[in-house]
């Protein structure tokens, strides 16, 4: 029998192989909850099952991951977590495909060495959460102005800000200050979503392409390539805010 974590129900498995599984995909939702609480990606050591044994004895095998420790990472309160967050998010992953996919491109993001690729695997987790989150309906700019350009009903940019404008609003959270360095949240999702085109298309920005310096986005893609780091740290934190909303509700279906 499995022992639980936090609140979690006792689950019983049959084998050392029935409890493997068990809690191999319990160790991989975790893991992708901590790397949104803590930003950055959890590596497991060892797994390690106990089987109780009649006479009260018990037996124990070890499944050790390919994994190198590289020093802790602060937790806890010191980092400003709570196990019932942990615990509320732990849950709302269970049974949500969309979250749990968002999730994994969000910890593959973390670990993107390459800043083509963590653009794109930010807004890849924005999109996907947007098709439960976001509007299919007509998008206004938060000031109720129209969309400010022509998009087809495929175009995944209105969706994904009406979906975090919707949160912000909830939130009462300052849409300038969320959004920087873009100038506003159109700004901002439009700069991401440019990233995401030339990377697409083209396997990367460059500036210097004359084909990229033909396309619509490109004056957005632009403006990522000055303070690039900071921009990666708003998609970041743009993520965690979309998923933690995603996590603690529990949207109507599409």
């Amino acid at each position: 029998m499995m022992q639980p974590w936090h609140g979690q129900q006792l689950r019983r498995a049959e084998d050392f192989d029935s409890a493997h599984r068990i809690a191999s995909e319990a160790i991989n939702r975790l893991q992708l909850v901590l790397s949104i609480n803590r930003q950055a990606a959890a590596k497991p050591v060892a797994l390690v099952i106990e089987q109780r044994q009649p006479d009260e004895s018990s037996l124990s095998r070890v499944y050790p991951f390919d994994t190198r420790y590289a020093g802790n990472l602060a937790g806890g309160f010191i980092a400003g977590e709570s196990p019932e967050q942990l615990d509320a998010e732990f849950r709302g992953m269970q049974g949500n495909a969309l979250a749990r996919l968002a999730a994994t491109l969000f910890s593959e993001a973390l670990a993107e060495v390459n800043e083509d690729f963590a653009f794109f695997k930010y807004w890849a987790c924005l999109e996907v959460l947007s098709e439960e989150l976001g509007s299919d309906g007509d998008v206004n700019i938060i000031d109720g102005s129209p969309w400010p350009e022509k998009v087809g009903p495929l175009d995944p940019g209105p969706r994904v800000y009406a979906m975090i404008a919707s949160i912000l609003s909830s939130k009462n959270v300052h849409e300038p200050s969320f959004s920087a360095p873009g100038t506003d949240l159109y700004d901002l999702v439009q700069t991401l979503k440019a990233r995401r085109n030339a990377t697409a298309h083209y396997g990367g920005f460059d500036a210097g392409s004359q084909a990229q310096q033909s396309r619509s986005w490109y004056p957005h893609a632009l403006k990522s390539s000055t303070d690039t780091f900071q921009w990666l740290l708003t998609a970041r934190s743009t993520c965690v805010t979309v998923l933690r909303f995603a996590l603690s509700s529990k949207p109507e279906g599409r």
